[in-house]
């Protein structure tokens, strides 16, 4: 026995809502995944201008003439460009570290990075020369009281 016209027609109808079935289900995975690609392009292009951001505040500090303040850290700010830079001279004097900052977003904690520094003090001021190889994208000093600015 043969089937019926209606009957055929059901069954294709039935295979065509199940194809738009799954063509919607593709297009919201799709949909999904485009948006957490954006989301993750988003965060990076934060992280890049943070990182450029720290950057251009260190070469901004190499540029300053700081002051010799024992064992403290010393900090500048050009708020103009929201620059933030900071100082440790070592108890000898001659050599520091240069700490730059750059901001994600309101209310989260800075990226920092850090530079190896050879400081010389010359009429009063202290002047900064980057060390070879002392870039470092984490605090260097052993002590972690050190690491922290007030």
């Amino acid at each position: 026995m043969m089937p019926s016209k209606c009957h055929q027609s059901g069954n294709a109808l039935m295979i065509v809502m199940v194809l738009i079935s799954l063509g919607v289900l593709l297009l919201v995975g799709m949909q999904k995944q485009l948006e957490t690609w954006m989301e993750q392009g988003k965060d990076e292009q934060h992280y890049w201008k943070a990182f450029n951001q720290g950057l251009s505040s260190l070469e901004w500090g190499m540029s300053q003439r700081w002051q010799e303040n024992g064992d403290m850290w010393q900090c500048r700010t050009l708020s103009m460009d929201r620059l933030r830079v900071c100082l440790h001279i070592s108890s000898s004097g001659n050599q520091g570290v240069l700490r730059g900052e750059g901001q994600f977003e309101v209310n989260t904690p800075p990226l920092r990075l850090y530079q190896r520094v050879a400081a010389q003090t010359i009429d009063g001021a202290v002047l900064l020369q980057a060390m070879s190889q002392g870039w470092l994208d984490f605090c260097p000093e052993p002590e972690a009281r050190y690491c922290v600015v007030h």
